[in-house]
């Protein structure tokens, strides 16, 4: 019996290494920012697709979503303006934040410098009081990070805007007693049917 042929060799292909993907160019969608007496964190989404800010300085603390934020694309960036104090026959005080067009690395925070105005609208009900120049204007100068933060989409399915918090996040278990009675209860229910609560 004749013997069987040799295999012939075939020669080993050496597999490439996997080159390394380049990280994703994204914009910044959340703002920590502070300077002097201000504190302001700006976040341009959250879980109910609402923009979000709160706002702090020496003597108030305050919370605003939605049309409470008013943004406008400028030559400056965007500015972002609430109004932080309003009264009946003195006018109202707003503080508008210029927030630069920036571009960052995803998972990466970048460093953000800007400038936030504050804005004085005086007014008078008596009209020979209001004459001349009715807007002051103070700058402070902030500073702090940018970065690229992702709602949580099955957070945002299962969850009623009742148990959304004012940062965007569901509303921790202690502070459900804080709600009235009947929110209580029906934030309760909510997180039961959405496997929250055990």
């Amino acid at each position: 019996m004749p013997p069987a042929p040799p295999t012939p060799h075939t020669p080993h292909m050496r597999t490439p290494p996997e080159q390394p993907q380049p990280l994703q160019v994204t914009v910044p969608n959340m703002y920590h920012l502070h300077g002097h007496h201000l504190q302001i964190t700006y976040s341009t989404t959250s879980l109910t697709g609402e923009p979000l800010l709160t706002y702090q300085d020496a003597h108030q603390a305050k919370s605003f979503r939605g049309d409470e934020i008013r943004a406008m694309p400028c030559d400056l960036g965007t500015l972002v303006s609430v109004t932080v104090h309003t009264t009946i026959d003195m006018g109202s005080t707003a503080v508008s934040i210029f927030i630069p067009r920036m571009q960052s690395d995803q998972g990466t925070t970048a460093a953000v410098h800007t400038y936030a105005v504050t804005t004085l609208h005086n007014l008078s009900i008596a009209p020979q009081h209001s004459r001349g120049q009715l807007d002051t204007y103070s700058i402070t100068k902030l500073h702090g990070t940018a970065q690229v933060v992702f709602p949580c989409p099955a957070l945002r399915r299962d969850l009623p805007r009742a148990v959304v918090g004012d940062a965007g996040r569901a509303v921790p278990r202690p502070q459900l007693r804080h709600q009235p009675a009947r929110l209580h209860r029906r934030i309760v229910r909510h997180r039961f049917a959405a496997g929250l609560l055990r």
